[in-house]
C-alpha cells in the first residue's frame, strides 16, 4: 500500500502493481475539495485487492473490473466510483471516465488534415476484436488508405510510449475496438487527447460516455466505407476534432470529474 497527499488528506492506493489509471486519477483527486478529503477516507483499489475496514467514511475508486462486477463490500461504503458501468446498479455507485493511460501527449498536435497516416491501431488479437481486425485487414489492402496497424501479443507490449504517442499524433483516425470484457478502453481517451477522430465499438449509456465525439459501430463491416468517406470530408474531420475539446471540458477533464464526484458525495449520508 502507498499513500498520496499531505498529513491531513491521505489517499490510500492499495494495489502493489502499477496502476495505468493513476496519473489520470491523481489529476482528478487534486481537484476534489479538501473538505471532502478531510471528511472521507479515499481509497483506490482494483478487483484483486480488498479494502480493509470498509465503512460509511470510505470512498472507493474501484478499477480493473472490466466485467462490471462489484466487490462484496459495496453496500458498506459511502460511495464507489468505477470506470466500468456495473452489471448491478446501486444508488451510491457512480461511473467515471476511464481516461487515458500513462502515455505522453505531444504538446503541439499536427492539424488533422496534414497528418500522413489515415488510420492507426496498435493492440492485441483478442477474440472480441476479430470482426474489427478483419475490417482493418481490408483497409490495409486498400491502396487509397494509408494505414499503420500493429498487432501485439500482450497488454502494453506493443509500441513504446514515445512510438505510440508519435503514431497517434500522426494519424487522422484511431480505431478503438472491444477489450477483453468491456468496450471501454484507454485508447478512446488517448486518441482524443492526441487529436484523432475515434471509431469504436458502442460505449455504455453513462454520463461520461454519452456524446462521445466519434463513431460507434455495431457492425465492423462498415469500417472501410466509413473511413474512406471521412477521408473525403476534411471539414467533417476538423469538426469532430473540435467537438472533442467540448467533450473533454464537460466529461473527462480532471476538474469536470472532480465536480461530479463532489456532487455525488453531497448526496451521501453523514458518516
Amino acid at each position: 500500500m502507498c499513500t498520496y497527499g499531505d498529513s491531513d488528506h491521505i489517499i490510500q492506493v492499495l494495489p502493489n502493481t502499477e496502476l495505468w489509471e493513476w496519473p489520470y486519477l491523481k489529476g482528478i483527486l487534486a481537484s476534489v475539495p479538501d473538505s471532502l478529503k478531510a471528511r472521507y477516507r479515499f481509497v483506490i483499489t482494483d478487483h484483486r485487492t480488498a479494502v480493509p475496514d470498509p465503512d460509511l467514511q470510505t470512498v472507493v475508486f474501484y478499477l480493473s473490473n472490466e466485467d462490471g462486477r462489484l466487490p462484496g463490500y459495496v453496500k458498506q461504503v459511502a460511495a464507489l466510483f468505477t470506470p466500468y458501468p456495473p452489471k448491478v446498479s446501486y444508488p451510491h455507485v457512480y461511473p467515471i471516465p476511464l481516461g487515458p493511460g500513462v502515455w505522453p501527449v505531444s504538446k503541439n498536435p499536427m492539424p488533422i488534415e496534414q497528418r500522413p497516416v489515415d488510420v492507426f491501431f496498435s493492440g492485441r488479437k483478442l477474440h472480441r476484436r476479430k470482426a474489427a481486425l478483419d475490417a482493418m485487414d481490408r483497409l490495409e489492402r486498400d491502396p487509397e488508405v494509408q494505414t499503420k496497424v500493429h498487432r501485439t501479443q500482450g497488454f502494453g507490449q506493443g509500441l513504446s510510449q514515445s512510438e505510440y504517442s508519435t503514431a497517434l499524433s500522426q494519424a487522422k483516425v484511431a480505431i478503438a475496438p472491444e477489450g477483453n470484457f468491456s468496450n471501454v478502453t484507454f485508447r478512446h481517451f488517448e486518441a482524443l487527447q492526441h487529436g484523432c477522430v475515434v471509431i469504436s465499438a458502442p460505449l455504455p449509456d453513462a454520463w461520461c460516455y454519452r456524446d462521445f465525439p466519434g463513431y460507434q459501430l455495431t457492425n465492423w463491416q462498415h469500417l472501410p466505407a466509413l473511413v474512406k468517406g471521412l477521408l473525403k470530408r476534411p471539414a467533417k474531420l476538423r469538426s469532430l476534432r473540435e467537438s472533442a475539446y467540448t467533450y473533454h471540458k464537460r466529461a473527462w477533464a480532471p476538474e469536470a470529474v472532480a465536480g461530479y464526484i463532489a456532487q455525488a458525495l453531497s448526496r451521501a449520508p453523514d458518516p
